[in-house]
């Protein structure tokens, strides 16, 4: 095993950790309310054994709902607040091709593939295994080369198997929970900030640089992600629309230049690295 095999199995049982804790809280807290007022209710009308019968009854019938609802909400409810839609091999061959490739290739389960009519140049990968999906902007999908693209492709393959992309979604529903919608055009409120901390502290910003060396593993060729970033440095990552909730779903940093992001230096409060400091690490591989 090397020493990145090594990083990534350990950053794999991290996200799977992390993922577990935030579903566990997101189901729990309203199971236990609802069974207690059930029970209370019960055992003050009936008998206080029915009531804790029927509270256990219906404390875990929500937990469970609670935990089933949000694996089944969560890839829709993105894809619709970021505005993509399905890919189509007619009219991105290129697109579904590599990942199909890269897919067979690496052993990694293909995500739903899916298009954000954008000029920007920049991708998004949430949700885990063949659940995920991968959204990538029409002006990534046509600014970059064939070679370029693959590496970018292989990147949110990356993402989705060591679980990075599954944290970032649960991440972007239950922690930043109102600045899902909150433009990314103008300031965070303050009252929300603590959000992106918290964010920020479940989200270890070398996910990304870690993700950028999987890439040039899965392709054997990491000039070829080297040149996608500077090919998407000089077109521009800033995605319209974007907001503070779902900026860290994206390779590079979506915000607009006037907060800091867009590409070429990194904004204030994501965890995106600069593209430059990226090209430097993979000029060195």
């Amino acid at each position: 095993m090397t020493p990145l095999d090594a990083m990534l199995d350990e950053r794999a049982r991290a996200n799977r950790e992390a993922v577990f804790r935030l579903r566990i809280r997101h189901a729990l807290w309203p199971a236990v309310a609802a069974g207690v007022v059930v029970a209370v209710a019960l055992a003050l009308l009936v008998h206080i054994v029915v009531g804790l019968i029927a509270g256990l009854v219906v404390g875990g019938a929500v937990g469970w709902w609670r935990w089933t609802a949000i694996d089944a909400a969560a890839v829709p409810t993105l894809l619709e607040l970021i505005g993509a839609r399905p890919a189509t091999e007619s009219e991105f061959p290129r697109y579904l091709n590599l990942i199909e490739g890269l897919s067979m290739s690496s052993g990694i389960p293909a995500p739903g593939l899916y298009v954000l009519d954008d000029p920007a140049a920049n991708a998004a990968a949430f949700g885990a295994g063949s659940s995920a999906a991968l959204v990538a902007t029409t002006g990534l999908l046509h600014g970059v080369t064939r070679v370029e693209l693959e590496g970018v492709l292989a990147e949110e393959l990356a993402r989705i198997r060591v679980g990075d992309a599954e944290l970032a979604g649960y991440g972007a529903l239950l922690v930043c929970g109102p600045l899902l919608h909150q433009p990314g055009q103008s300031p965070p409120p303050p009252t929300k900030v603590s959000r992106l901390d918290r964010l920020a502290t479940l989200l270890d910003a070398q996910r990304h640089f870690l993700a950028d060396m999987s890439a040039g593993s899965l392709t054997r060729y990491p000039p070829g992600l080297r040149g996608a970033f500077v090919r998407m440095s000089g077109i521009g990552t800033t995605v319209s629309g974007v907001t503070w909730g779902a900026a860290h779903l994206w390779m590079c940093d979506p915000l607009p230049v006037a907060e800091g992001g867009g590409g070429a230096g990194g904004s204030a409060r994501t965890d995106h690295p600069p593209i430059q400091h990226r090209i430097d690490l993979l000029a060195e591989l």
